[in-house]
């Protein structure tokens, strides 16, 4: 191989390399374009959950509840179709899911105060499980069941406050949520700021 050709084809490794860089570079900037887009997106979601937590949650409980009044009417329209078999458990069912749909929309937040009581059971439970471990652990003489006790016992007072007061601990516990994802969110920002330098 001639000099001219070595050097002829070190310039197109180096014109392939710049290319290669560029792409890479363009990858990049559209992947942290694109990170810094949701982040926001979580931030401003966090800010309505976190002003506005009551809103929220009687939209979702609007959302749910004409889903089961929607599902209601259309099953009942369903039975009484003519030429489709439909059973009269089929407009039992329709009628059920209509009412339910109709007390959702009376009182919204209903929905999601139950599932701060599943929470709140659930916890509860982890509580427990929490101070069984505590027993187990304790027998082998490891200290560590200290730990448990005390992280049991805070975790089963937390699922007590969410079951007595489903209510208020919602307001809580959807403005917490909305905080994290602010937090979450900032972090990301600038940790793309950082790395796009």
């Amino acid at each position: 191989m001639t000099k001219k050709s070595i050097v002829v084809k070190e310039e197109k490794d180096e014109v392939i390399n710049k290319k290669e860089v560029k792409k890479e570079t363009e990858v990049n900037f559209k992947t942290s374009g694109n990170s810094i887009l949701i982040s926001v997106i979580m931030i401003i979601i966090g800010a309505i959950l976190f002003f506005i937590p009551d809103g929220i949650n009687s939209i979702i409980g609007y959302v749910i509840g004409g889903s089961f009044l929607l599902a209601g009417l259309l099953t009942v329209l369903k039975y009484f179709k003519p030429n489709v078999k439909a059973s009269i458990i089929n407009l039992v069912s329709g009628i059920l899911y209509f009412a339910v749909g109709i007390i959702i929309i009376l009182n919204p937040t209903i929905v999601m105060q139950i599932v701060t009581i599943i929470f709140g059971i659930y916890m509860l439970i982890n509580g427990i499980l929490k101070y069984y471990n505590c027993y187990l652990i304790k027998e082998t003489t490891d200290k560590r069941w200290r730990l448990n006790l005390i992280s049991g016992s805070i975790i089963i007072i937390f699922g007590l406050i969410l079951i007595i007061n489903p209510f208020a601990n919602l307001m809580l516990i959807t403005k917490i949520t909305g905080a994290f994802l602010i937090i979450v969110a900032i972090y990301d920002i600038i940790n793309q700021l950082i790395l796009s330098k």
